[in-house]
């Protein structure tokens, strides 16, 4: 008997007006311009994904046009949690442009609730590249405080400055004999 009520369960516990496996894409990320025609092509104000087992498993991804306190596009935003309460979980979020362009991304992941671990990274278009930013904390104490940037376009990178003047070649000198 208790076999028959969790097979007939089990349906309840999903739903979804989109499928996301629809638009991945082989590295596991997502085609936003597909889910940007989809979402067009639905008529609706949200493609939505949600997968719960009461206290074991939840699962959530959303993609609708951005908020306004967002530049405006997209937003690709994904929410999961495991075990009790979410005692493990993670939230992503992404947001594009209207022609799919990367604006900006960020992951967090925790675990024990935020106090055993807890991880964040950033990741922003700029004009000089992609801004990557990362922060960790374990147990409450051990961990960056602070955000450690870098920059993933190394051409920008290693650019110089305009207004700084080239400098002449050193001299070579004379062979020794």
């Amino acid at each position: 008997m208790r076999t028959l009520a969790l097979v007939t369960l089990l349906p309840l516990t999903a739903c979804a007006n989109y499928d996301f496996a629809r638009a991945r894409l082989p590295n596991g990320g997502y085609d936003h311009a597909k889910l940007i025609a989809d979402l067009e092509e639905s008529g609706e104000d949200s493609l939505v994904d949600i997968t719960w087992v009461p206290l074991i498993y939840t699962k959530i991804t959303c993609f609708k046009a951005s908020e306004p306190a967002y530049p405006e596009g997209y937003t690709l935003s994904s929410f999961g949690g495991v075990g009790p309460l979410f005692c493990i979980g993670w939230a992503k979020e992404h947001v594009v442009t209207g022609n799919a362009g990367f604006v900006e991304s960020q992951d967090d992941l925790w675990v024990g609730w935020t106090l055993l671990y807890r991880g964040h990274e950033s990741r922003i278009a700029t004009p000089y590249g992609d801004r990557l930013s990362e922060r960790h904390r374990v147990a409450l104490v051990f961990g960056t405080r602070d955000d450690h940037a870098l920059y993933l376009d190394p051409v920008r990178r290693e650019a110089k400055p305009r207004n700084e003047q080239p400098t002449a070649e050193p001299q070579a000198k004379p062979a020794v004999q």
